[in-house]
């Protein structure tokens, strides 16, 4: 989830652009271990998006608003190194959402 509101000063006057982006989805993933202490792994994410921007801008500019919503299916490869039984490190590759994701995976 991404909000944003970026406010603009204009002539003494506070105006502001503001963008929301929401993905709600599910993701479902098959795991096939290719070398030990490495989890390898494909799937697909079936998602809902919804994104709006909203304005206060001058009178110039005009004020606006609009959403735009659609469903995004999302499919992606990715590993994790397991360092020890409960840390790893981790990257994924997709196409839909993102198209790079980095960072750790801890197991409770």
């Amino acid at each position: 989830m991404l909000v944003q509101k970026d406010e603009i000063p204009w002539f003494g006057d506070e105006y502001y652009v503001k963008y929301t982006y929401i993905v709600i989805g599910a993701r479902g993933t098959f795991h096939y271990p290719l070398v030990d202490k490495l989890d390898t792994y494909g799937g697909v994410m079936l998602g809902y998006t919804i994104v709006s921007n909203s304005t206060n801008l001058p009178s110039t500019f005009g004020t606006y608003s609009y959403t735009a919503n659609s469903f995004t299916p999302s499919f992606f490869v990715g590993g994790r190194y397991y360092f020890t039984d409960n840390f790893a490190a981790m990257a994924e590759l997709s196409y839909g959402v993102a198209l790079l994701n980095l960072g750790v995976a801890l197991k409770f």
